[in-house]
């Protein structure tokens, strides 16, 4: 007798039941004091609700009172139901980490914030790059990578404008940005850059849902169920108001 309704997927079943490793491989990168609180609470929520599912699941395989697609559809409806229990943990995680990651980008980006009284002084230090980078120097990025460290109002300056007014691609000049950034405010800009890979797991957790979804019941021995089912909760039928006058 086999071990789950989809063998195929009996590797990724019994990771999923294992203390921590299933989970985190499949569905959750962080530990429970690598997040937030609340975040770790809900990612445990969904962590406890997932094991529970697939337990369920897997006991189905060797239910003795339900034929095959009957099983399929039990476990299509448990999954159904992990879904829905989950989705609002899941969106919490992602709305979250969206905010903490916009609240460290506020702090992280406040030292190279351009002053208005010093337009000039950055109109001036673009033009100094603009023509450091039309020479061609080899020696050039790596002292652009310096001068950002060294100043906030060069970095400042840089992040003011668009990249053509510097004379360099828009990838280069977020480069030297981020380089002053993470100079400038360590700290929150290691705090901006762990929010958004928190909220990048939620999309993780999403993938594993998928997965168990192909993993939990076959939809075509599921639409047997339901082509055959009969409902012994409906009403019987009643006559028609004229016929029982």
């Amino acid at each position: 007798m086999p071990k789950y309704l989809n063998p195929a997927y009996a590797e990724f079943l019994d990771m999923m039941l294992t203390p921590t490793a299933g989970f985190k491989v499949h569905f959750w990168e962080y530990g429970q004091t690598e997040v937030e609180g609340s975040i770790a609470a809900a990612a445990n929520r969904i962590n406890f609700a997932v094991k529970d599912c697939i337990g369920r699941i897997s006991k189905l395989a060797g239910d003795v009172t339900k034929t095959e697609p009957h099983k399929h559809e039990i476990s299509r409806q448990l999954y159904d139901r992990l879904a829905a229990h989950v989705a609002k943990d899941i969106a919490y995680i992602r709305d979250k980490a969206d905010k903490d990651a916009e609240a460290a980008k506020q702090r992280a980006f406040a030292p190279i914030a351009a002053d208005p009284d010093k337009a000039a002084l950055y109109a001036e230090t673009r033009a100094i790059f603009r023509e450091m980078a039309a020479k061609g120097d080899p020696a050039w990025p790596a002292e652009a990578t310096r001068l950002v460290k060294s100043s906030s109002d060069i970095a400042a300056a840089l992040n003011a404008a668009p990249a053509f007014n510097s004379g360099m691609s828009e990838t280069r000049r977020m480069d030297l940005v981020m380089t002053a950034v993470t100079h400038f405010s360590p700290e929150d800009a290691a705090a901006m850059v762990h929010a958004i890979n928190v909220g990048n797991e939620a999309d993780k957790i999403e993938q594993g849902m998928s997965k168990l979804r192909q993993a939990a019941y076959d939809s075509a021995q599921s639409n047997k169920a339901r082509a055959t089912f009969v409902d012994t909760d409906a009403p019987f039928a009643e006559p028609p108001t004229e016929a029982s006058e």
